[in-house]
């Protein structure tokens, strides 16, 4: 795999919020490895490949385990916890399991290394379930393959096919560089996919439903992405947790053009929160413009800008000019040529230096 600069910095620096996959972590420490020895280096206190998957498969683990709301009625599907729906079919189970563990190269190290004091101990996940066996009940909240924090509703965990001895009697198989974690997919996840999309589906599994604000901004999400049936019930969430706004956009009788102004401040925060979640403000904005909101399109030109992505910041600029913005439409005229059409480097160059509108009062 190649390492990419800017993807080491991001995990390096701690901007990246997710585990990097196994794919980057063995390419970046058998390099490590390679560059030490060709250095004359000692690497001794580094730890081998296994001691590296252990600790990277515990943080793997438990990235999963946040809990995630489940509605009633028309909508459950729509906002069952992810740990319900993206349960895998069971699968035949292979003549050769448990996997053996991958070689490590002969000069990588001449000697075990133990496993780090401070790495977390590996919990253990469940097996393959048995040939024939049937799919986990979606109400069970039952992920075989990840551990999980019971929540309400879970069944008792099924039986484990392969009853073997725990981690510390048998080491755990260290998967081949290429080799990732299958991320099932079912008709459920193609679902909440359809419905909150990708960022939207990320944004669900870090909502807590007894958060009206969460609540609030789900029913945003939904409603902008045309599935109002899944918004009211975000809605009537967010009104018994005392968000009088939620009151206000259901009984709205243009709630989508309401629900825009929502989404424009949802991505500020994001914007301006320490760190910035800049995806997420991202998605908040392009949901906003997409029903016409100028300032949402102007932001988002700045931060498709701010990605050097020139073509689509243009794009939003335009969008914004056209839907009445004056921070973007002054841009696009300042940076006409004599022909009249629009010179990229300096239109770049003023919307580098054109400060983002003020904050909106809530």
């Amino acid at each position: 795999m190649e390492l990419r600069k800017s993807t080491v910095s991001d995990v390096l620096t701690g901007k990246r919020k997710r585990v990097p996959k196994w794919t980057f972590v063995h390419s970046f420490v058998t390099t490590c490895a390679t560059a030490a020895e060709q250095g004359g280096l000692d690497v001794g206190g580094m730890g081998d490949i296994q001691a590296w998957y252990v600790c990277w498969r515990a943080a793997h683990d438990a990235a999963a385990l946040t809990p995630l709301p489940a509605l009633s009625g028309a909508t459950a599907l729509a906002v069952a916890p992810p740990a319900a729906v993206l349960a895998p079919p069971p699968q035949p189970v292979p003549a050769d399991y448990p996997p053996r563990p991958q070689p490590v190269p002969a000069d990588y190290s001449s000697r075990p290394q133990p496993v780090p004091a401070d790495c977390p101990p590996r919990p253990v996940a469940g097996s393959a379930p048995a040939v024939g066996a049937e799919p986990a009940d979606p109400a069970s909240g039952v992920l075989p393959w990840r551990p999980r924090r019971s929540v309400p509703g879970d069944l008792p965990e099924p039986h484990l096919l392969h009853a073997g001895p725990g981690p510390s009697e048998r080491p755990e198989p260290v998967p081949d560089e290429g080799a990732e974690p299958s991320e099932p997919v079912s008709e459920e996840e193609r679902e909440l996919l359809r419905i909150y999309g990708r960022t939207g589906l990320r944004l669900l599994r870090e909502s807590d439903p007894a958060d009206g604000r969460d609540c609030m901004r789900l029913a945003v999400v939904t409603l902008l992405r045309n599935h109002p049936d899944v918004a009211r019930d975000w809605l009537r969430r967010a009104g018994d947790a005392g968000r009088h706004e939620a009151t206000e956009l259901f009984n709205h009788p243009r709630p989508e053009d309401r629900a825009a102004g929502h989404a424009y401040l949802h991505g500020i925060g994001y914007q301006e929160a320490e760190p910035p979640r800049v995806s997420y403000a991202m998605f908040f904005f392009r949901l906003a413009a997409a029903r016409g909101h100028a300032g949402a399109a102007f932001r988002l030109a700045k931060a498709h800008r701010a990605h050097r992505e020139d073509w689509t910041a243009e794009k939003w600029l335009r969008r914004a000019a056209e839907g009445g913005d004056p921070l973007a439409a002054s841009v696009l005229d300042g940076a006409r040529s004599a022909t009249g059409g629009i010179d990229p480097a300096l239109l770049a160059d003023l919307l580098d230096r054109m400060p983002a509108p003020e904050v909106p009062q809530a």
